[in-house]
């Protein structure tokens, strides 16, 4: 009963990322409550490093993939603060994982994170805040998003369901040739 929202992201503390927006937003929130535990999974510049930790962040330094994928299933919200993604690997696991995200509005973290039903899409650091605040606030939802998360992944993001896709595209090409 007494345990902490874990909250966190995995990957390396780059500018990409937006290290200092995860480090405002960890701080807000941190003022404001003591129910909650902020981890980034990796490491980077010792100043983006120092302003995480002094922010209240556990920064856990580069690991083994092995050792991130056994610490991605234990967060309860992953928390993407990225200023520019690709498709995100780690997002992608977090999700297939069952742990509802708070992401930015941007190229991919949008087609992953279905907002409102498998977590939250936030355009600006306070409707990130924002976000953050309802699912921490709510076991329930955090769960339900985290089950629909998992589902949503696995049909549209799993090898299986990409080849479905891929062959289905292929074979629409061939009719149109």
């Amino acid at each position: 009963k007494n345990k902490k929202i874990k909250v966190g992201v995995s990957g390396r503390i780059s500018l990409q990322k937006a290290p200092n927006v995860f480090a405002d937003i960890s701080r807000r929130i941190n003022t404001k409550r003591s129910d909650v535990e902020f981890v980034w999974i990796g490491g980077g510049e010792k100043k983006d490093v120092d302003n995480l930790e002094s922010a209240g962040v556990h920064v856990t330094g580069m690991m083994d993939r092995s050792e991130v994928l056994k610490l991605v299933p234990t967060l309860d919200v992953f928390f993407q603060t990225s200023a520019y993604e690709g498709l995100s690997l780690a997002l992608l696991e977090a999700q297939a994982s069952g742990i509802p995200a708070v992401v930015t509005k941007i190229p991919g973290n949008d087609e992953v994170v279905q907002h409102g039903e498998t977590g939250f899409v936030g355009q600006s650091e306070d409707e990130l805040f924002d976000n953050l605040e309802i699912l921490l606030d709510s076991e329930e939802m955090r769960v339900e998003m985290g089950r629909q998360a998992k589902q949503y992944t696995g049909d549209n993001f799993s090898l299986v369901a990409m080849s479905d896709q891929y062959k289905a595209e292929y074979k629409k090409q061939l009719e149109t040739t």
